[in-house]
């Protein structure tokens, strides 16, 4: 073990610096451009695909390239193949428009993606806004329906003692004719 310790601290010592051209990744969040190490096709949208990965991670709770083993995994690496994480981000449950920028985000084909990270965080933020613009109209749209249902209820109670009054003077009235009657039949009856 101890010469096993020594050879990789060695090693890591004797590099001060990444060499030119090497690949320094996660797979599991590496665009395939960057994977199959074409430098002249890495771009700020290679990193564009980072950012998507990392939001593919959130949105699903895994990142987009999952192989069985390193051999696949590093296979849908450099074929860009995120079929999987696509289905996944359809069945995640979230906003539609989020859903939409991380699959864009995780093309494999690097003109499809936002141009930049700045340009991911303008639609994060179009889309922030958008979410709170509806939340705001769902709680006004709610605040409405409360108070409607006040007045309707306001409403039935002001009709139940509208007809409750309507009752009672008719069978005042009925009382009164009704008294009335025998009043007279008594008063017929007396003569």
């Amino acid at each position: 073990r101890k010469e096993k310790a020594d050879h990789l601290e060695r090693d890591l010592t004797s590099r001060s610096a990444t060499q030119t051209g090497a690949v320094l990744v996660t797979s599991p969040y590496t665009a395939p451009e960057q994977a199959q190490g074409d430098n002249s096709r890495i771009d700020a949208r290679t990193d564009v695909f980072g950012l998507g990965a990392i939001l593919c991670a959130i949105l699903t709770g895994r990142p987009p390239y999952r192989g069985k083993d390193v051999q696949q995994l590093l296979k849908e690496v450099s074929d860009g193949d995120t079929a999987d994480a696509l289905t996944a981000l359809d069945h995640c449950g979230a906003e539609p428009d989020l859903i939409s920028l991380c699959k864009r985000c995780i093309s494999a084909e690097s003109e499809a993606r936002p141009s930049d990270g700045g340009a991911v965080a303008q639609e994060v933020a179009h889309i922030r806004q958008a979410a709170e613009q509806r939340a705001r109209e769902a709680e006004t749209e709610r605040a409405e329906a409360l108070v409607r249902e006040f007045e309707q209820r306001k409403r039935r109670r002001i009709l139940q003692r509208a007809a409750a009054s309507i009752a009672f003077v008719l069978l005042l009235g009925i009382g009164g004719v009704t008294w009335a009657l025998f009043e007279t039949i008594e008063a017929r009856d007396d003569e």
